[in-house]
């Protein structure tokens, strides 16, 4: 019971919102419900397609997991079958929460991500302010947070992005304050969110013990405090990270989920340079505050900043350095991207990155305009102010024209998932045998709305699917119907006659420029 009122008063004191902070509470959650508001009325596609659409299929597949969750207590792909394809579990369970009431899915999802999108900023504010001492330092840093444009679609996403932006920053701010069983808890949390959260809880993890081992007098291969600083620092994500692991070995044969296996490239490598450097060029280069030539003096102000934070901080500075680039290190070696092709379906894996990255450049701001002040030089304190209003309004321009091209992005991707893959679903819901077997290449909306057993060919959810070429899955398991995109190579097979399809006016995020149902006709 002592422990359990110690560790409340730690969770208290790191949410006490004072009426100082009020004046950025409400100005951060404006803008954040501006720019939201922005994404969901953009009428580029037409009206009504942003409000009501999801600008992924993966959504839908998390929606599948919690519908099934909600309705039969457990983590079904087809219900009573199930499955290692949930890529973020801890966002499954919380979608599940507003289904089981009854919330439209599309509204649930949004909410959620719109709701976790709000709160990060103000996370990051308390993290900035405590790093720094400097009020200045966590304004910039917050707004920064609150209107990224990468980051303000992945709020009206869906998408399990701003719950790890909100944990990691979370996870963060108690590191900072020693809290080390409240960080525990969050970095858990964080795996069970995005798996690659435990390199993050490794190395960070790794770093504080060696420093403590580093530090002790005796000689011994452990302390008791040694032992029981790692089992607050790991244990929670032992434990989670671990329930997971073993639901999927259960069920797959594997510990990871299926979507790592699928998507994975081996070819890669521990350290591959020209995958770096495709991300470096393609994902900073798509972002507002790094876009064309603001990505120098970004870059000069964050590493102006890093050496402020180290001087200040010392030790206690590493983590919320070395976070955003352990996560474009794990992007590197696990996908091959193209620097040309940054759509939602990748960016998603690094936006979340940019409240922690706000910091250190927000930091550097502030720091560089006191250490050019305290020159007493006619022309710098003339110049820098100029340099500065510059930079900012140059800031403001790139914001706005990334923030419009990610709205009629959005607007797009929703029509294109409404249009194609919500209206397929409930085609096949309407006009398909009830009994029948479907194998799929998208499997979220079609699962969700299709209400058919369904066989996902890609394996994302059916571990079975995983590295089989199509036809010999198709001629193996000869589901009765498949729903797949349309290409000459399908077109040429003989044992599939088309029956109906769906094609977009314009794809700006499907797999392929049409959806075709196909029947079955069996070994030719």
């Amino acid at each position: 019971m002592e422990r359990f009122k110690k560790l409340q008063s730690q969770i208290l004191k790191s949410f006490e919102f004072r009426k100082d902070h009020l004046a950025f509470y409400a100005i951060t959650s404006m803008l954040g419900i501006v720019t939201t508001t922005y994404f969901l009325i953009n009428s580029e596609a037409g009206r009504g397609w942003a409000a009501k659409g999801l600008p992924l299929d993966d959504t839908w597949i998390h929606l599948v997991y919690a519908k099934n969750l909600a309705e039969h207590g457990w983590f079904f792909y087809n219900p009573g079958v199930p499955a290692a394809g949930m890529s973020s579990p801890l966002w499954v369970i919380l979608l599940a929460i507003p289904l089981r009431i009854g919330l439209d899915p599309s509204a649930a999802a949004k909410v959620l991500s719109i709701l976790f999108g709000l709160i990060a900023p103000i996370v990051i504010y308390h993290l900035a302010l405590e790093m720094t001492e400097r009020p200045l330092v966590a304004w910039i840093a917050g707004i920064f947070a609150a209107v990224e444009p990468n980051l303000g679609f992945a709020r009206v996403s869906g998408m399990e992005v701003t719950l790890l932006a909100f944990l990691m920053s979370l996870a963060l701010l108690f590191l900072l304050r020693e809290e080390y069983s409240l960080f525990g808890l969050v970095l858990g949390l964080g795996v069970i969110t995005r798996g690659e959260v435990a390199i993050f809880g490794i190395v960070v993890g790794g770093i504080i013990l060696a420093r403590q081992y580093i530090q002790r007098e005796e000689l011994t291969v452990a302390t008791m405090e040694e032992i029981k600083l790692a089992a607050r620092l790991f244990l929670p994500s032992l434990l989670l990270g671990g329930a997971w692991t073993v639901f999927n070995f259960s069920v797959s044969g594997t510990p990871l989920p299926n979507t790592y296996y699928v998507k994975h490239n081996y070819d890669l490598g521990l350290i591959n340079p020209e995958n770096l450097y495709n991300i470096w060029m393609g994902y900073f280069r798509h972002a507002a505050l790094t876009r064309m030539w603001l990505v120098i003096p970004v870059a000069g102000l964050f590493l102006v900043g890093a050496y402020a934070l180290i001087k200040k901080l010392g030790f206690k500075s590493i983590p919320i350095l070395v976070m955003p680039w352990l996560f474009v290190f794990s992007l590197s070696n696990n996908l091959a991207l193209n620097p040309a092709e940054w759509n939602f379906t990748a960016r998603r894996y690094l936006d979340f990155i940019w409240p922690v990255l706000a910091v250190p450049v927000a930091y550097g701001i502030v720091w560089l305009w006191e250490y050019l002040r305290s020159y007493k030089m006619r022309w710098l304190i003339l110049g820098a102010p100029l340099a500065y209003g510059a930079f900012g309004v140059a800031l403001m321009i790139t914001s706005f024209v990334r923030l419009a091209s990610l709205a009629s992005e959005y607007s797009w991707n929703c029509r294109n998932i409404e249009e194609v893959s919500v209206a397929m679903g409930k085609w096949v819901k309407n006009n398909l045998p009830p009994g029948g077997r479907i194998g799929v290449s998208d499997a979220g909306a079609l699962r969700y709305f299709g209400g058919r057993e369904t066989f996902d060919l890609l394996g994302l959810n059916l571990s079975q699917s995983i590295g089989r070429p199509l036809d010999e899955l198709i001629l193996e398991y000869q589901p009765e119907f498949l729903i797949l995109f349309r290409s000459s190579a399908i077109d040429s097979w003989s044992f599939l006659e088309e029956v109906f399809n769906i094609k977009p006016e314009r794809n700006t995020i499907l797999g392929g420029s049409d959806l075709v149902v196909y029947e079955f006709l069996g070994n030719q």
